[in-house]
């Protein structure tokens, strides 16, 4: 039996936060960590023992070189006495991994046939620039940095192609594609026990991001003047079913507009959806992102426009509110797109770069700011607030002109002296000193230092302060230091000053 090839080392040679080299060699479920316990200091070696624990030994040097090679041998004779992983199987390309991926993976299998799409897109992509015999367990960092580089320029692909150059999000896509199929890999065996993909050739990477990333978001005013221009193209068409069609884009725009639902759920809407008594509409699991169904209150001015749209657009019984002609579907999203579009181009609109009915998403969101987040987020949709206010609520010119116009001054806190208490002044304008308006104000007493005449007595010596309580002898040891006798008078007098500032009270003791 020939010698066994080794997968590349899970981590090369590194130096560690505390100075000490580590390596580690070897495949999931057989591997060697070799590292120092010491800088400088000799290199040991560790391996794992199934029901054992973890086993050590030193190499007897500091040599990474022979550390290395000692550790490798050592690592071939584990293999051969244990009978572990002796077969040596085909190497995964990437080619390969996309196909079993398809075939076997239950995270593909559940996505829509519009996900499906994206991601063979998206695998021919990664196919085309990173080689499609290339194997798995060979890609580096600077594979996927010469990857980024040719999507973001549209040059230097390996079959001579020129593509338009893409964003950011765009690419992160597609590596999350690869990542996932490396993940998956990394957790199927094959039918000889072995893993499909030892180690995560990847693992750490960073996607790109993107630095100003396109959310735009739609208006009222908008909204207002392609609904005007979408009722003229219906009045327009020369034909019922022109008419019919335009009718039903104003119910998606109404719909959007009102509901700041994804245009995804709009279109798999059906009029038993739609309820009057209580006014509700039921979001459904299969049209939804999140696959969840959902059912939300509706206003009634909102209920009543859209039974008016049923009856203008002569629905009788349950149905489609997009159906197709031909078929008992929806419209596709593409129709939606087309005719969005050419309202907007006759209606002199300008357009939004980066999106098309998702902006109306972003107005609603980023109308209801000063809503709770809680109720906000259940009747768009969103699974977490984190999403909605990262990505949706975004800042508008009035709420920032109303930050800036009435801003809170940062005050130090001040008292105002009237003989031994005083008022706080307020930080802020409109309000009374003392408190929040329409309270009174609260008296806070503030300690000022008083001038205290000194009564000096026939018995006692000037130079001892007075206020000393009676009980305190007049007399102290001679063999007392000078320090010793402050201290003792210090504390008595202190003790008959009460409360004053300690400030005051050690300054009337130093001439003592």
């Amino acid at each position: 039996m020939g010698t066994r090839r080794f997968p590349i080392q899970e981590r090369p040679w590194h130096r560690k936060g505390n100075g000490c080299w580590s390596l580690s060699l070897g495949v999931r479920g057989l591997r060697v960590r070799v590292e120092q316990r010491k800088p400088g200091g000799t290199f040991h070696r560790a391996y794992w023992k199934p029901g054992k624990g973890w086993r050590y030994q030193s190499l007897g040097t500091n040599s990474k070189t022979e550390s290395r090679r000692l550790s490798e041998l050592f690592l071939r004779e584990l293999e051969r006495s244990e009978g572990r992983y002796t077969q040596v199987t085909e190497p995964l390309v990437l080619e390969q991994l996309w196909t079993r991926y398809q075939q076997e993976a239950p995270g593909y299998r559940q996505n829509t046939e519009r996900t499906k799409a994206q991601k063979r897109s998206d695998a021919k992509l990664l196919m085309a620039g990173l080689a499609a015999q290339k194997r798995v367990d060979h890609f580096t960092r600077n594979d996927i940095d010469r990857y980024v580089e040719m999507r973001r320029t549209g040059h230097g692909w390996p079959d001579g192609r020129v593509t338009q150059p893409v964003r950011a999000r765009g690419i992160e896509g597609e590596l999350k594609l690869l990542i996932t199929m490396i993940l998956w890999a990394t957790r199927e065996r094959r039918p000889d026990g072995s893993w499909l993909l030892a180690e995560n050739p990847l693992r750490g990477l960073k996607l790109p991001k993107e630095d100003n990333p396109l959310r735009p978001v739609a208006t009222y005013d908008r909204f207002v003047k392609v609904r005007d221009t979408v009722k003229q193209l219906a009045e327009a068409a020369p034909q019922e079913r022109g008419r019919t069609r335009w009718r039903r884009i104003e119910l998606a725009l109404v719909l959007a507009e009102a509901t700041g639902a994804r245009l995804g759920a709009i279109r798999g809407l059906r009029w038993s959806d739609i309820t009057s008594d209580p006014p509700s509409i039921r979001w459904r699991a299969e049209f939804d992102k999140k696959g969840r169904e959902r059912f939300v209150p509706l206003p009634e001015e909102l209920a009543s426009e859209l039974r008016g749209f049923q009856v203008r657009l002569g629905v009788v019984g349950d149905g489609w509110l997009f159906p197709r002609a031909e078929q008992d579907v929806p419209w596709p999203r593409e129709l939606f797109d087309q005719l969005l579009r050419h309202a907007e181009r006759v209606a002199g609109v300008t357009k939004l770069k980066g999106g098309l009915w998702h902006p109306y998403r972003r107005k609603w969101a980023t109308e209801r700011k000063k809503m709770s987040l809680v109720d906000v987020k259940a009747a768009g949709g969103w699974r977490d607030t984190q999403t909605l206010l990262a990505s949706y609520q975004q800042a508008d010119e009035d709420t920032m002109l109303e930050v800036m116009a009435s801003p809170v001054k940062l005050r130090e806190r001040k008292a105002i002296q009237q003989g031994h208490s005083g008022t706080m002044a307020s930080t802020r304008p409109g309000r009374p000193a003392g408190g929040r308006a329409g309270r009174s104000p609260v008296e806070v007493p503030v300690e000022v230092p008083v001038a205290v005449p000194v009564e000096v007595s026939a018995e006692v010596p000037v130079d001892v302060p007075t206020g000393v309580p009676a009980d305190v002898p007049e007399e102290l040891p001679e063999e007392l230091s000078g320090n010793h006798r402050r201290n003792l008078w210090g504390k008595h007098w202190r003790k008959s000053q009460g409360k004053r500032p300690r400030k005051f009270v050690n300054s009337r003791l130093r001439a003592f």
